[in-house]
């Protein structure tokens, strides 16, 4: 037995033609076949039986019909015969398609063997074979036909392909204020309104099925849903929802999450820094000294654990506690609306002595 390995079939016919003369086919049986990187692979095996020694084979033996029969049969399967030949060469006339779908399903390639007359099939041809391998899902036609026109045969070209599922998308919270803790300025410091909506939730969405080339579907996951009402902290309320402010203040997020709203706003020494302009609805405190041109505008109270001094400008809407005292060095201005308590000497305003350093910035103001 040999094997012979090219390209063309009409190499296979070149060499056995070379090898065995012009009527090799009384000599070898070939079978023909095509591996997967496109190769034409003949197998040659010598012709066994041979009509002369059949015959005599017959006289020797015995001369059953059945026995003669038998072995006109075998010549017939294993003779290759010019009609034999010519069946053979009409299957290479045309081009063959070998259609793979990968494991997963995921992706179909085709592979063309060209044809002695025609290299290439039609697209319709191509569809055809496809759809009859099982491909129904995802066919690119566009990659049909650059085959067709760029001649991509003897290599395997992905001409199909499934679709994924998309992720879902969980439900989450659109707070609609500042929700840093860091304010670079208290210009950009939230407040709020009562019935201001402060956050709101987004709903789940799932998401989309996937699909096979072979037309299976692949299922998706759905989005993770939560209950907004635990969201909602102190002075807020749960409409359609929304989380909804229930007082006029300062609206904040905790670590959890959680939204709040506080009528008292606390200003530290750092926070001074970033700017000098204060103005919030509800009560003020600050914990240290006030020094500078700052303008405090408070909705009701204002507390200063601290000394004010310099060009400070208070309004407030309720009562001012200062308890370190005024230094106002006749810059100072305040808004008569509020009743000042000294904590100099603990009283209120009214009660202080004329000599009072209170007395005395009130006048200066």
């Amino acid at each position: 037995m040999e094997v012979i390995r090219v390209k063309e079939l009409t190499e296979v016919f070149e060499e056995l033609e070379k090898r065995y003369g012009s009527k090799w086919y009384e000599h070898v049986h070939v079978d023909v076949s095509t591996d997967i990187d496109g190769t034409i692979r003949a197998v040659v095996t010598p012709i066994i039986f041979k009509v002369p020694k059949i015959k005599q084979l017959i006289i020797e033996e015995h001369s059953s019909e059945l026995t003669l029969k038998r072995k006109d049969e075998h010549l017939q399967k294993t003779l290759t015969t010019p009609e034999n030949l010519e069946e053979k060469l009409k299957e290479y006339e045309n081009p063959r398609v070998h259609v793979t779908i990968s494991e997963d399903e995921m992706k179909a390639y085709v592979t063309i063997i060209p044809g002695f007359e025609r290299e290439v099939p039609t697209v319709e041809e191509l569809m055809k074979i496809l759809i009859e391998s099982g491909v129904v899902y995802g066919i690119k036609k566009d990659v049909l036909e650059k085959i067709l026109e760029e001649k991509l045969t003897y290599q395997q070209v992905v001409v199909a392909e499934g679709v994924e599922p998309t992720p879902p998308v969980d439900a989450m919270i659109d707070y609609k204020f500042n929700t840093l803790r860091d304010s670079t300025s208290f210009d950009e410091f939230p407040t709020c309104d009562e019935g201001q909506v402060l956050a709101e939730k987004i709903p789940p969405k799932d998401g989309e099925p996937g699909k096979t080339v072979t037309g299976k579907e692949l299922p998706s996951q759905k989005g993770k849903d939560f209950d907004i009402r635990k969201y909602a902290g102190e002075n807020t309320k749960v409409v359609d929802n929304k989380i909804i402010a229930t007082i006029k203040g300062q609206p904040y997020v905790d670590d959890n999450g959680v939204v709040h709203v506080r009528n008292v706003l606390v200003i530290g020494e750092r926070d001074l820094e970033k700017s000098q302009k204060i103005d919030f609805p509800g009560t003020i405190i600050i914990t240290c000294n006030v020094d500078g041109a700052f303008k405090i505008t408070a909705g009701k109270d204002l507390n200063v654990n601290g000394v004010v001094s310099g060009s400070v400008r208070i309004k407030a809407g309720g009562d001012v506690y200062i308890r370190g005292g005024f230094f106002g060095r006749g810059k100072g201005a305040n808004s008569y609306r509020w009743k000042c308590y000294c904590a100099v000497r603990y009283r209120r305003f009214s009660d202080c002595e004329k000599g009072c350093e209170c007395a005395r910035l009130h006048n200066e103001l």
